[in-house]
Formats: structure tokens, C-alpha cells, sequence
């Protein structure tokens, strides 16, 4: 059973707007279809938002427009009045998002690692751990004699 509506979006990063406890994210994807026997590509506009306090800040940090990402999270739908009608909507609240890789670097043949954006502080911890092991290894090796 589904307990709620799920979104998966892949695309580039057109705009990064931050608020004070929020952050939205527009991400451009391209869709295809066949008009009249030929293949039409359109590109389809979706607005996320993130408020995981990590997650904002590491978006605000780290995400730029033009990137490739990668968002899923749960649709939401809401309403509200103004000028005595009720409009609704239908809001993309996103739960993870992270870069994907841009390009294969051709001396190694590996491709940039997707960067997810810390959800926990646990996962802030280790992302931290990671970036500080190889400058330890350095000092290592050179105590190491051959």
C-alpha cells in the first residue's frame, strides 16, 4: 500500500531562492513526445521545496543554476483564499536532492560522485569524517620508509 503521493525529478537547477527557514529549488527537465511523426522535446518547469534546516543550508551552499540534480519527496496539496475565492495548489515538498554527475573525467573513467544533501546529523558527521581522511593518509605515507 502507498501511504502518500511520491515525485522524482531529474534535471538542471534554473533558480535557488532562499527564505528564511525554506529554500526553493526550480528544476528544468525535457519531455518528449511525437507530434505529427516527429519527436517534439519541452521542457517542464517544477518548482520543489526544501525546509530540512541541513538540507537549506547545503542547497544554498552547494547547488548553483545549470546543475544536474536529482529531487524526490511527496506532493502536497493545499488551499487558501484570496480575494474571497479558495485556490489550491499542489506543492513538490522535497525530502532529498542531490547533485548528479556532470561529466566522465577520461584519465580515470569514474564519474563524479552524486552529492546528497545531509538529512541527519549523523550524515553531516561522516560527510565530514570523509573530506579529512586522505590529508591524514598524506601524513602517513610519509612516515611509511619505502
Amino acid at each position: 500500500m502507498f501511504d502518500k503521493a511520491a515525485f522524482e525529478i531529474i534535471g538542471r537547477i534554473g533558480q535557488v531562492r532562499a527564505s528564511s527557514s525554506f529554500v526553493r529549488v526550480t528544476i528544468a527537465s525535457n519531455a518528449s513526445y511525437k507530434k505529427d511523426g516527429a519527436w517534439v522535446e519541452k521542457v517542464r518547469w517544477n518548482e520543489v521545496i526544501v525546509f530540512n534546516e541541513r538540507s537549506v543550508g547545503w542547497v544554498v551552499e552547494n547547488l548553483a543554476k545549470g546543475q544536474w540534480v536529482r529531487a524526490t519527496g511527496s506532493v502536497q496539496q493545499n488551499s487558501y483564499d484570496k480575494d474571497g475565492q479558495t485556490r489550491y495548489t499542489v506543492d513538490l515538498i522535497c525530502e532529498d536532492i542531490s547533485r548528479l554527475p556532470m561529466k566522465r573525467d577520461p584519465d580515470t573513467d569514474v564519474a563524479d560522485r552524486p552529492e546528497p544533501a545531509p538529512t541527519s546529523q549523523k550524515g553531516a558527521a561522516t560527510r565530514v569524517k570523509k573530506a579529512k581522511a586522505p590529508a591524514m593518509a598524506d601524513s602517513l605515507d610519509d612516515d611509511i620508509p619505502f
